[in-house]
């Protein structure tokens, strides 16, 4: 992206983001109360227009609040630990 002398440069914001996946309900409840502390298996993601993934043009978005509003569909057997929104520098993408 090329700017314009004068004019401000658009942000680009991308999303990267880290999904989990859930114990059993009755585990779930363990964990919650603090009474077992067992590894959780977590990946991070960058969510590109087709979804979660590495293959794929990644998605952008205008300004990191739509960025932060974005909703993902989950399988249930999954959870959104963490999301991040990383502004693009200009010429980034």
């Amino acid at each position: 992206m090329l700017a314009v002398a004068g004019e401000p440069v658009p942000q680009e914001w991308i999303m990267s983001v880290e999904i989990c996946k859930r114990f059993p309900p009755e585990m779930e409840a363990a964990v919650a109360a603090g009474i077992i502390f067992p590894y959780r298996d977590c990946r991070w993601f960058v969510v590109n227009k087709l979804g979660l993934g590495m293959d794929g043009e990644m998605a952008v978005w205008d300004s990191k609040e739509k960025c932060e509003k974005m909703e993902l569909e989950l399988d249930s057997l999954f959870f959104e630990r963490n999301r991040n929104c990383h502004e693009l520098p200009p010429g980034g993408n």
